[in-house]
């Protein structure tokens, strides 16, 4: 059946290069991604050790921490949603990526409607 888990990551653009969508590189951006994942990527209610991070880095970018690519990573907060929770699929109503995770951590981008 799997789990499912909202994944929101603040970051601000990389200041060494300067690149980025943000107009300055002090601002600040909220991404969220909706995720459906591995049922055992869970453990106790909670995303299991080291699933962040690997989540993070299909999603942004590999390197070194805090910096992702281009983005600088400010904070990463994940929820996995309970059962009642994810079967109001408030993705629906959410303008974020979706994406279905393989047991393996490779992530595919799916319309909200697939999640």
């Amino acid at each position: 059946m799997g789990a499912y888990l909202q994944l929101t990551i603040t970051d601000t653009v990389d200041p060494s290069t300067g690149r980025g969508e943000a107009l300055s590189p002090f601002a600040r951006m909220v991404r969220t991604a909706w995720c459906h994942l591995p049922a055992d990527w869970v453990v106790d209610g909670a995303l299991a050790s080291g699933r962040r991070a690997v989540l993070v880095d299909r999603l942004v970018g590999p390197g070194r921490t805090p910096y992702r690519g281009r983005f600088v990573v400010l904070r990463v907060q994940a929820t996995v949603l309970t059962p009642a929770q994810a079967r109001a699929r408030p993705w629906l109503g959410d303008v974020a990526g979706c994406y279905r995770c393989g047991p393996d951590g490779v992530l595919r981008e799916v319309f909200p409607s697939e999640l």
